[in-house]
């Protein structure tokens, strides 16, 4: 039947040579991943070289002197203990101080509800994050990889055409609190958070590994022994850049993005957003029978920080077709897919007669599947993707925040008053405000300076503090 010609796809392409796996001819990157983090690769000497405070082959080795360890004392490893009410890799943070506004809570679990660092005392002020579903809008696309694609052995397991289902992941901090992740490369020696991050050399930033899971699930699939059983597909994704992507509250207490890609998180009211057209934000089916499937996205699934409600983490998604198919299955939610000499919507209405075959119509369809078996439309060209029948251009914002996206738009906007685009690199760059300050905040996530016993910041400048008390 139609469903087996499918599932037969993938055999021929691969009989072609078109499907195989990934080979060594690929060009390595120059420089170890590892080197990404306190570093930059050298192109010309293919060697690291390090960011002020950072040393080694890999610049994995901290050097901690006063100019690296700002509010802070040196540990014999080279990092800094920070003083109370500062955070960061070099203790030059002050919580308490726009955007750093308490409370925030860490991946040490630790949350901090004053400018002086102290502790929350009540435990449901904490991060809160599940999935928004309205904007889930899962669809199938067929697509071709070319052999040293980044995809490739990271979220499908071959090059060549390929069955995706694509779904946009718009993840909310409904807390009151901020989850603040901080700078990727502080964990690399931490002995319980040393594995939640990598370097991805194609997308060019760090990943944030135990963030979000994709799964399929078919509760009436049946087993090798002809039994109906529960079957998973899970697919982790090669990790995520945890930044505020949207603001999506009004109530949302912070008006400008604090987490971005150097200093990641999700601020209370705002959302981390991964759309549907970004490489990896799919599930590979090329090889899996369609059916009834329920797909499931999960955020924090290994509980690595704190919120205030693990139950409502999992989102549930049933994958049905509307109508019902009649003589075919149901393609992930997508349309339905006939058996033979069925066609129609539904799978309902008897094509030709005896010895008569199915003839293709597409309308204005340009890509994805047809109304026929073993029949595509069309597929989309590289740097696009294929929605409702239409080649789309992708944006090409990987890494990036800022600036062209190749597709007649920019990848975001610099929101703070300070932030200007580089757009070569698509960074927003911030110059610290710091004229005629003593104290208080700089424009650029730090401060100018703070004040000492006895003296409180009033615009910006030291005071005595009984002197704030004068009417």
């Amino acid at each position: 039947n139609m469903m087996a010609q499918r599932l037969l796809l993938g055999f021929f392409l691969g009989f072609l040579g078109l499907v195989v796996s990934q080979d060594s001819s690929c060009p390595a990157p120059p420089c170890s991943p590892d080197c990404y983090f306190h570093g930059s690769c050298n192109l010309t000497t293919n060697k690291c070289d390090c960011h002020f405070g950072y040393a080694g082959k890999n610049c994995e080795k901290r050097i901690c002197e006063r100019a690296t360890c700002v509010y802070g004392k040196c540990n014999e490893d080279g990092s800094c203990s920070c003083d109370s009410g500062y955070i960061g890799a070099h203790c030059d943070i002050l919580i308490g101080v726009q955007p750093y506004t308490a409370p925030v809570c860490n991946l040490d679990s630790l949350c901090v509800c004053d400018a002086h660092g102290r502790e929350c005392t009540d435990d449901s002020i904490a991060p809160d994050l599940f999935v928004l579903e309205k904007y889930l809008k899962p669809y199938v696309e067929w697509k071709k990889f070319d052999k040293c694609d980044c995809a490739v052995g990271d979220c499908i397991d071959d090059y060549g055409l390929r069955k995706l289902l694509r779904f946009t992941v718009m993840t909310y901090n409904a807390g009151p609190a901020d989850l603040f992740i901080g700078q990727p490369g502080q964990y690399t020696d931490d002995a319980l958070l040393g594995d939640i991050y990598s370097w991805h050399v194609c997308h060019n930033h760090p990943h944030f590994l135990p963030w979000n899971v994709f799964r399929l699930v078919n509760d009436k699939r049946r087993n090798a022994t002809g039994h109906v059983a529960r079957y998973v597909h899970e697919r982790s994704k090669s990790g995520s850049t945890v930044i505020d992507s949207t603001r999506s509250s009004s109530l949302a207490p912070g008006k400008i993005r604090k987490y971005v890609d150097q200093r990641q998180g999700v601020q209370a009211g705002w959302s981390d957003w991964y759309p549907d057209y970004l490489d990896c934000q799919w599930i590979d089916i090329t090889d899996l029978e369609p059916g009834d499937w329920t797909l499931e996205i999960e955020v924090n699934p290994l509980r690595k920080f704190k919120e205030r409600d693990y139950d409502n983490n999992l989102l549930q998604y049933p994958l049905t077709c509307s109508p019902k198919c009649v003589h075919g299955a149901c393609d992930f939610g997508s349309n339905c897919l006939c058996d033979d000499g069925w066609t129609g919507e539904d799978c309902n209405t008897r094509y030709g007669k005896g010895g008569d075959v199915c003839v293709p119509d597409c309308g204005d369809a340009h890509c994805g599947e047809s109304n026929c078996p073993f029949e595509l439309c069309g597929v989309c060209e590289r740097h696009s993707h294929c929605k409702n029948g239409k080649c789309m251009c992708s944006p090409r914002c990987e890494g990036k925040f800022c600036g062209p996206d190749g597709c007649g738009s920019h990848c975001g906007v610099c929101m703070g008053e300070n932030e200007v685009c580089d757009e070569s690199a698509g960074q927003c760059i911030c110059t610290p405000s710091c004229a005629y300050k003593d104290c208080g905040f700089d424009g650029c996530f730090h401060v100018c300076g703070t004040c000492g016993e006895g003296e409180a910041c009033v615009n910006y400048h030291c005071i005595a503090a009984n002197a704030t008390r004068l009417a």
